[in-house]
């Protein structure tokens, strides 16, 4: 933090007791003794510089003020220009006012008259920093420390420019000396825990930051940061706590009602985290994280059209937010006029942004071009646990053939569980990428000399794209976890099958297609709750039912439902999802299905529970509705493992296809629908062959158990042939091609 600059002292007796008052805080008392003295001496410079710092440090945050106590120090200036201190004070107090320019200007004015002043350095390294200099930030910071190497708000200062470059280690190394220097410095415990956060080290960030809060306990970013670090933990409540805290103590904190926001939706109560942005937005009408964080609380809501204007809204405020501009896609995958090109040529904009610029680290891959060697094949993800993305991917990694393939997992998984230890034993080489940045990452698989590297997240939550940007391996893939393309020049292939990408639509992808049995295989949960019977033969009438997120229930799917319960007046409707629970969120839902015809008394809504209960709950459904334009995957397949079919919708896009694929590599293409009324019809015919229900209920999951995606050594093959491929051509010196 910036400093003011020590008074200079005078002889004249009332310039000493005024000194006294201000460093006592009794800033009234040295504001008259001051003004006292410019009565008679009105150019007095001593004066000058101390009422100016007097009234800058008594009114902060009101602009009158402060442009007063800059008029005082400029007058200092003018009757002293040799006296650093006065430069020093006023550059304070344009950075105060947000005049950063005119801050940095003042500092090196100071830095004119005193090359080596320790205190204007010091400053002038906070300025840059704050401007976005950072390397000229880094270099004055280096400075201060060279003069004076036992400063600790200096190593403090160095080490946040140093965190904001990436570089954690040595950040990490000057925190530790700011806090041995100065142990009562909660600005660097902050710091330091920041960076332990980084690291992946929650555990010791929580200290930290407990640390600063002790030592002030009013420290909002403080306790911001103590709830990211719970939060990391698994410590929702505590998390929550803390934001609560932060929000207490500064109602207008605008980054406390938006990290109280995130958790409250991580808990999915939707409507109190979409209260908490609005609150921060309130506060700051161009804060781009609040408006992200809204457009994914409003999605999940089922609020399409309002989570697109606020997605839009915080790509338009900040252009170089990768993560907001990936929600934004994501949210196009939703978008009931979006087109296959169009949504890729959003991903190849996301990839003009963010990706090409990094093209400059892409170095000549040292790998062995021999084409039969044991192959290292590299997965990135962070859903190496129980996750629906687990499930998609999880029979492959679990799968491999070790004796001609060597597997790497590149982890960032922030709560490990059960699943994540099956996947590191399976693993030959597992690697915690949490403590990472995508540099650091970049440069450790490269290390490893990765031959093959795999997405396995696309552009959803926790993706490691910019790592693919900088091609630490010659062969890089996307798929499974969410294949729907990346946009990304430096991915070379697409793991996909010809219902997902037809081969007239390839070339429409920025990868290269490369065609499986079926785009996902599945890797179902064992035990699994037992198939029931028909529902239908107990109650004596049909159930439809639809366990997806809720944010793929748009206005849509809504209507393509609503026809196929008006065609079947008897029939009931079943809906669950974790979002649900929440009353606010279920109440639009419940009224937009009856605005559309369809009785209360024939909805249910289900609320979240564990997985056992979650598929048992399958027992109460007849026939699975599949949504659009996203329609359902890893849920398409618990519904069939649960004996349900589905009725899916097979549009355009590549998320509409979804449950296509599955269905039609199960040789039940029977069920997929081209239009709105083929999809009535398909369900109207299901519901009216009981027998055939039944039929179907006894034999779906046994059928499953037989093909070739359900954690089937077939379906890896298919993914191991498809591997070697890609990498021949590589060793050939060929471009990527598509493989169908």
């Amino acid at each position: 933090m910036g400093e003011p600059a020590k008074i200079l002292h005078s002889a004249d007796a009332n310039l000493a007791a005024a000194i006294e008052h201000y460093k006592h805080g009794r800033l009234a008392e040295a504001e008259a003794l001051c003004a006292d003295v410019l009565s008679t001496e009105p150019d007095h410079p001593v004066a000058l510089n101390l009422i100016g710092v007097i009234v800058s440090v008594r009114d902060k945050t009101d602009p009158d003020a402060l442009e007063t106590a800059a008029g005082y120090l400029q007058r200092a200036i003018a009757a002293k220009p040799d006296g650093p201190n006065a430069h020093i004070n006023l550059g304070n107090v344009r950075k105060d006012q947000g005049r950063l320019d005119d801050a940095i200007a003042a500092y090196r004015a100071a830095l004119d008259v005193g090359p080596d002043n320790p205190l204007a350095l010091n400053n002038l390294c906070v300025a840059l920093h704050e401007n976005g200099a950072l390397e000229e930030a880094q270099r004055v910071g280096d400075r201060v420390l060279e003069i004076r190497p036992d400063y600790p708000e200096a190593h403090n200062n160095l080490a946040n420019v140093l965190k904001d470059i990436g570089l954690l280690a040595q950040a990490a190394a000057h925190y530790d000396r700011a806090v041995e220097l100065k142990p009562d410095l909660p600005d660097a415990h902050n710091g330091r825990a920041d960076v332990l956060l980084r690291q992946g080290r929650a555990d010791e960030a929580i200290q930290a930051a407990q640390r600063a809060v002790e030592l002030r306990p009013d420290f909002v970013e403080a306790y911001n940061m103590l709830g990211s670090a719970k939060e990391r933990s698994g410590d929702t409540d505590g998390a929550i706590a803390c934001f609560q805290r932060a929000v207490a103590l500064h109602p207008n904190n605008a980054a406390a009602h938006n990290n109280l926001g995130n958790m409250l939706q991580r808990t999915f109560r939707l409507q109190a985290a979409a209260d908490c942005y609005w609150r921060a937005l309130a506060i700051a009408p161009d804060y781009a994280s609040a408006y992200a964080n809204l457009a994914t609380v409003l999605k999940a809501q089922g609020r399409f059209d309002d989570a697109m204007i606020a997605g839009r809204r915080a790509v338009e405020l900040d252009p170089d937010d990768a993560d907001a501009h990936g929600n934004l896609i994501f949210l196009m995958d939703m978008d009931p006029d979006a087109s296959f090109a169009s949504q890729q040529d959003e991903r190849r904009r996301w990839n003009q942004r963010h990706a090409l610029p990094l093209t400059g680290r892409i170095r000549q891959h040292g790998n062995a071009r021999d084409a039969d060697k044991r192959l290292r094949v590299g997965y990135v993800s962070a859903d190496f646990r129980h996750h629906s993305a687990a499930r998609s991917f999880g029979s492959v990694l679990l799968g491999h053939d070790h004796a001609t393939f060597e597997i790497v997992c590149y982890a960032d998984v922030a709560a490990e569980d059960d699943y994540t230890e099956r996947f590191r034993e399976a693993a030959d080489l597992w690697r915690d990428a949490s403590g990472l940045d995508d540099a650091a990452l970049a440069a450790r698989i490269r290390e490893d000399e990765v031959d093959i590297l795999v997405d396995l997240a696309g552009h959803t939550a926790g993706n490691r794209l910019l790592v693919f940007a900088e091609k630490p391996a010659p062969v890089q893939v996307t798929g499974w976890g969410s294949g729907t393309g990346t946009g990304l020049a430096a991915m070379d292939y697409l793991m996909s099958d010809a219902t997902i990408v037809r081969t007239d639509e390839a070339d429409l992808l920025s990868e290269r297609a490369a065609h499986l049995p079926c785009y996902m295989s599945y890797l179902p949960p064992r035990p699994a709750p037992d198939v029931g019977t028909l529902p239908a033969a107990i109650t004596g009438h049909l159930t439809f039912g639809c366990f997806n997120r809720l944010e793929k229930l748009t206005p849509a799917t809504l209507d393509l439902w609503a026809g196929v319960m008006r065609a079947l007046p008897e029939a009931r409707l079943i809906l669950k999802a974790r979002e649900l629970d929440d009353a606010k969120t279920a109440r639009p839902l419940l009224q937009a299905l009856v605005a559309r015809g369809i009785a209360v008394q024939r909805l249910e809504f289900l609320g979240g529970t564990g997985q056992a209960e979650h598929l048992n709950a399958y027992n109460r459904v007849d026939i699975a509705l599949d949504p659009t334009p996203l329609g359902g995957g890893i849920s398409t397949f618990e519904a069939l493992w649960m004996g349900v079919p589905v009725v899916t919708l097979a549009g355009r896009t590549i998320t509409s296809r979804a449950g296509a694929s599955i269905l039609t590599a199960l040789d039940l293409g029977a069920w997929v629908a081209d239009t709105p009324d083929r999809y009535g019809e398909i369900a109207a015919a299901m519901s009216r062959d009981l027998d055939d229900l039944a039929d179907w209920r006894g034999r779906l999951r046994g059928l499953l158990e037989t093909s070739v995606l359900v954690e089937s050594p077939r379906y890896v093959r298919h993914v191991e042939d498809a591997y070697r491929r890609m990498w021949r051509r590589w060793c050939e010196g060929s471009g990527p091609q598509h493989l169908f």
